[in-house]
């Protein structure tokens, strides 16, 4: 840590910090304030007179250890919520700044704040999700473990970022964000969770070794993207939640991590108008992320019908959405909804900073295509030629392998896997009835082509359809017969 002159202490507004004692007063009263976010904010203000940049940041609070810049985003948001939205500056593409003004003991002052203009925060709004987030911090307050599941792009990450960030008070060690998507191997898993908890770890060290280091922390664990390394990852959390009775653990993934004591959060599309009117969630979010590119965007009545259509088209995907909002200044509202039919050449303008998987439609059914297997996969393209819902033995017809006697029952685990994937969804009737989401059933469409089965299984679903129609003509006619 830097020389912060430990024998004074620091006021600023209400707030004074002693750095003797490490402790932060707020109104006079203590304030629950973890080490690192205490780490951040001393070195803020030893630093006062400049900004600190991001690389400064991490080196100092988590010295000798590689995390994700997510653990600094969520410390930043604690020292804000408990010293004011305007007491650490944002400026962008460069770092952190302290804009409160203060002094030390003495009460000389030291410099003026920041303009209010460059104060601002490292995540977007957390839009149309409020009921979601109450839900997830009720889950997390009443299970050590709780998995947020649902298709790419659905917002999953996002949701999870928000709930760390407003449960983090309760953790006195904090939260650790472990982002598993670039873990390419089972073993990274493991790596990157030592670093987020500031271990260092023997080399042939295996997760009860890490999880016996973390038998006193309280703290949220949060992991991110564990579809692609799903064993890895629930082992993990398996011998944290066994060794760590203090340690609180939130995933996500595109399907569950199967344990014993997860909970299951069920992320779905955001709310779609059915007629029009601009109240819905994925109404709003289109048109912030419209507004966010073309600043003279406004919801009219002659766009707000074209617009809920387009949301409706997308599932109410929240990635898809704001895809689909980026198109609005080359082609407007209207060219963007006459233009959905292309839509994975359509949506392709994800942000520079966006993970690989979510710079474009394509990028993200690509990602959860690669996690099915043989099987899966192709249960998949073949249920494309279905529009809107079918049931599991229209299913069974039409996907089933041609020539394999047990077709039916592989039939019958791949959908249940693509239902686990979040892949297809399940509608709750009795019988359960299923449904592609529509962006996916493009790929899976295109799919079909590529392996030259779609006239096949087309075929398949006239006959199943023709034998349905014959079925329910002959009960009409013996019913009029009796």
């Amino acid at each position: 840590m830097p020389d912060t002159a430990a024998n004074d202490d620091f006021a600023f507004g209400t707030c004074r910090v002693r750095f003797a004692t490490r402790e932060l007063l707020v109104n006079g009263k203590p304030a629950k304030v973890g080490s690192r976010a205490f780490d951040l904010l001393q070195t803020l203000i030893a630093h006062r007179e400049r900004v600190v940049s991001k690389k400064e940041l991490l080196a100092a609070v988590w010295p000798d250890t590689v995390v994700e810049v997510n653990n600094l985003q969520v410390q930043v948001s604690t020292l804000r919520r408990l010293l004011g939205a305007g007491a650490i500056a944002t400026v962008p593409g460069h770092g952190y700044r302290l804009a409160a003004a203060g002094h030390n003991g003495g009460g000389a002052p030291y410099a003026a704040a920041i303009a209010a203009a460059a104060i601002g925060h490292e995540l977007a709004p957390l839009i149309g999700r409020e009921t979601e987030l109450q839900a997830l911090r009720a889950c997390l307050q009443a299970h050590r473990l709780s998995t947020v599941v649902g298709p790419g792009g659905i917002g999953k990450t996002r949701l999870a970022q928000a709930a760390a960030q407003a449960e983090l008070a309760r953790f006195a060690d904090d939260v650790c964000w472990i982002e598993l998507a670039p873990a390419t191997q089972a073993d990274e898993v493991l790596g990157a969770a030592a670093r987020a908890l500031g271990l260092t770890l023997a080399q042939r060290a295996d997760a009860e070794a890490l999880a016996s280091r973390c038998a006193d922390r309280q703290a949220l664990l949060v992991l991110d993207n564990c579809e692609h390394q799903i064993d890895a990852a629930a082992e993990l959390v398996t011998a944290l939640l066994r060794s760590a009775p203090q340690l609180t653990v939130l995933a996500t993934s595109q399907q569950p991590l199967r344990l014993p004591d997860e909970h299951l959060f069920r992320l779905g599309p955001l709310a779609v108008p059915r007629d029009g009117s601009d109240g819905a969630n994925a109404v709003s979010l289109f048109a912030a992320r419209a507004q966010a590119v073309s600043p003279s965007f406004e919801l009219t009545d002659a766009n707000r019908r074209e617009v809920a259509e387009i949301c409706l088209h997308l599932d109410g995907n929240p990635l898809a959405i704001g895809l689909a909002a980026a198109r609005v200044p080359l082609l407007g509202v209207t060219g963007v909804l006459e233009r959905l039919d292309g839509r994975l050449a359509l949506l392709t303008g994800g942000m520079r900073d966006a993970p690989a998987r979510q710079r474009t439609l394509r990028d993200a059914l690509e990602w959860s295509h690669a996690l099915l297997d043989d099987d899966e996969r192709r249960a998949f393209r073949r249920l494309g030629v279905f529009v809107g819902s079918f049931g599991l033995e229209a299913a069974q017809e039409v996907a089933s392998a041609d020539d394999d006697g047990a077709a039916d029952w592989q039939t019958l685990d791949a959908l249940g896997a693509l239902v686990d994937k979040s892949l297809v969804m399940v509608d709750g009737t009795h019988p359960p009835r299923y449904r592609l989401y529509e962006s996916g059933r493009v790929f899976a469409l295109e799919q079909l082509q590529r392996h030259g089965e779609h006239a096949a299984c087309a075929g398949r679903l006239t006959q199943h359809l023709l034998a349905r129609f014959a079925s329910v003509a002959s009960l009409r006619c013996a019913k009029c017969h009796s």
